[in-house]
């Protein structure tokens, strides 16, 4: 049985035991540990997707052995780009968020478009053994994380089609200009209420989604 912590940079939020996990900073603890939660799981699910194509060329490269999302996920300590959550074990006490924190992709091409030239290319050693973040770089689309101007960028592949939701939200959000608080209150109403805001906010935005479609069919 493997013990150790779950951290949170350098601060350790929670304590395992094998899958059984025991908060020690509630408040600070991914949600799913604050009423039980299975350690397993939870790295399961910050695992790249398996049926993507990429995924698996680059666990090939990287030479995983093991390519199941818990050994996925591990390989990286179970760090994501998306929050500063990741777990170290007993055995590596020692270790921080500065050791384990992402500094480098040399596998971004390779994640994002599976070329020829990116899985023929030659890696070198220090290459394979920096930590990679598309090991934990979730969803079903091919995607991949980039540095630019020091901050780390999502890139996407797809059809215009297939980043319909993606405009949908930007430009929804651009123009929402509804007060949280109004969505607060309908939501402790109840489902009746809150049903009548969603109508209502389909009211307000039908022109927003019709601009959006004409926008994705002019593009």
């Amino acid at each position: 049985m493997i013990n150790g912590w779950i951290m949170s940079g350098d601060t350790a939020v929670a304590s395992f035991h094998g899958r059984v996990v025991t908060p020690i900073l509630p408040e600070r603890c991914p949600l799913c540990f604050q009423k039980g939660g299975d350690l397993e799981m939870w790295l399961e699910s910050r695992a790249i997707d398996r049926h993507r194509t990429n995924s698996r060329i680059l666990k090939r490269i990287l030479r995983l052995g093991d390519t199941s999302d818990l050994n996925t996920a591990l390989h990286v300590h179970g760090a994501t780009i998306t929050d500063n959550y990741w777990v170290k074990t007993e055995d590596e006490a020692n270790l921080t968020w500065a050791d384990v924190g992402f500094r480098e992709n040399y596998f971004a091409d390779l994640a994002l478009s599976g070329r020829f030239s990116s899985i023929a290319k030659n890696y070198t050693p220090k290459e394979l053994r920096t930590a990679t973040p598309e090991l934990t770089n979730i969803g079903s689309y091919e995607k991949c994380w980039r540095q630019q101007d020091g901050h780390w960028v999502m890139v996407k592949s797809g059809t215009p089609e297939e980043h319909f939701s993606e405009i949908f939200r930007l430009i929804f959000l651009d123009r929402f200009k509804l007060q949280l608080s109004e969505l607060r209150h309908t939501v402790h109403q109840g489902d009746d209420a809150l049903a009548k805001f969603f109508r209502k906010l389909l009211r307000r935005y039908r022109g927003i989604l019709k601009h959006v479609v004409k926008q994705c069919g002019d593009n």
